[in-house]
């Protein structure tokens, strides 16, 4: 791994003694972020962090956050946030504003983000919107494209490693087997499970445009078909906001799909990607298959070098 800071006066710094680095994708999330730090004498105004491969291939590039200088007994240490050029949509509000039925997902995203941002996307969705929208005070840039993609296509937008908006993700064709007892499978150093249901919703409700009272406006269909009423949100709990059924649904579906996920450590430096397919293949264990990668992390630390995915089912995709 190689690792250059650019300093506010534009001057390349190389770090050639970090002694942490945290490196990591999510899905839907509109960025990568990175932690480094490491020892130094000077001060460093950092601008700008990038990492590269051995072969100086880019993995990652982005604007510094957050810049933490301290001293011990060891010495003086800089510790460096930075986030890819995608964070710029998670950091910025959109426009409150309602949106007409039949608003175009491609003049949205030219008008509001592109142009804006100078963020770019990997193919247009001629897809338009099926009922009115609105985007409210408070939403982020990501939370505004997310709602009109939803409400035209019925999916979820994610910017990928190349860091250009995809519109509607899906699957990629190479599947990854992790087995510390197949002879070609991946070999990991720890794996584990988390089922946390206390966090799942059951139902959403929100308030009636016909009633103006509150009703449930999305279920979730596996807590339903097992007879489970666990727990119910309520939509704009504060406001006299009428509820939207495709957004409460929309709202649903993200929540839960973060409540069920494995976590599989690998030793060193692996290539995955987000949204590859996955499968746990192990006597100790157990099989598990239909799974994708929904987080790609990687660690240098005083405990070693690895790389950390979380592993989701592919049903939830939302």
């Amino acid at each position: 791994m190689k690792f250059m800071i650019t300093d506010l006066n534009y001057s390349n710094i190389e770090i050639t003694n970090p002694i942490k680095l945290v490196m990591q994708k999510k899905i839907y999330e509109p960025y990568t972020s990175a932690n480094l730090v490491f020892p130094t004498t000077q001060k460093i105004d950092a601008l700008d962090l990038n990492v590269y491969d051995d072969n100086y291939s880019q993995l990652f590039t982005g604007y510094t956050d957050k810049v933490y200088t301290y001293m011990d007994d060891d010495g003086k240490y800089m510790n460096v946030t930075a986030r890819s050029r995608g964070a710029l949509l998670s950091d910025n509000e959109a426009i409150p504003k309602e949106f007409p039925y039949n608003t175009f997902v491609m003049d949205y995203f030219e008008t509001y983000i592109k142009n804006k941002y100078t963020i770019n996307y990997k193919e247009a969705l001629n897809a338009s919107t099926q009922l009115k929208t609105e985007i409210y005070k408070g939403d982020s840039e990501w939370d505004a494209l997310g709602t009109i993609v939803w409400f035209a296509y019925g999916c979820s937008p994610d910017v990928n490693e190349d860091n250009l908006v995809v519109f509607n993700p899906s699957f990629l064709s190479t599947t990854h087997t992790f087995s510390n007892s197949a002879d070609n499978g991946i070999k990991f150093s720890y794996l584990s499970y988390n089922d946390d249901r206390y966090k799942r919703y059951s139902s959403m409700w929100g308030i009636s445009e016909v009633n103006g009272e509150y009703t449930s406006m999305a279920t979730d269909s596996t807590e339903a078909s097992q007879m489970i009423n666990r727990r119910k949100l309520m939509n704009f709990p504060d406001t006299e906001e009428v509820a939207n059924m495709q957004l409460c649904d929309y709202e649903l579906k993200k929540n839960n799909a973060a409540t069920r996920f494995y976590t599989i450590r690998v030793p060193g430096y692996k290539s995955f990607l987000t949204w590859e397919k996955a499968v746990i293949n192990d006597t100790t264990f157990g099989n598990k298959s239909d799974l994708f990668i929904t987080s790609v992390k990687y660690v240098i630390d005083e405990s070693g070098e690895y790389t950390e995915v979380e592993l989701r089912p592919t049903s939830s995709k939302y």
